[in-house]
């Protein structure tokens, strides 16, 4: 179990870098300070499970770092297409992070006959 719980901080913590990174080069590229918004989280499974939790810890640090307010969005149900369909439509313009899982990135492409999404084209 302990290892279990290592390696799920570790996997929050990388991710927690890579947000990180990613605000320092937007502040490069554009010279402007990101977020300079509210940034919408959404995670397409109910409250209360793994990676809601995970997502919600995750949510509260990127808030800090960000000083910007981080809204988690649960979008469940349908093996998690509705929360990456939410995640599709919204704007590309880094405002919305989509919690992708195994589940809803590689699993549904091979379960579903058809997925209203391409994990790897419609993503960034």
């Amino acid at each position: 179990m302990n290892a279990l719980i290592r390696g799920t901080c570790g996997a929050t913590l990388a991710t927690l870098a890579t947000f990180a990174l990613c605000a320092v080069a937007q502040t490069a590229s554009t010279g402007s300070a990101y977020p300079s918004k509210p940034v919408r989280l959404i995670v397409p499974f109910p409250p209360g499970q793994a990676a809601d939790t995970f997502s919600r810890l995750t949510a509260i640090r990127l808030s800090q770092m960000w000083g910007q307010n981080i809204v988690v969005d649960n979008r469940a149900g349908g093996g998690g297409v509705p929360g990456v369909m939410a995640a599709k439509q919204a704007a590309a313009d880094g405002y919305t992070i989509l919690v992708g899982t195994s589940g809803t990135i590689a699993v549904n492409v091979s379960v579903y006959a058809k997925i209203p999404y391409d994990p790897v084209k419609d993503f960034a």
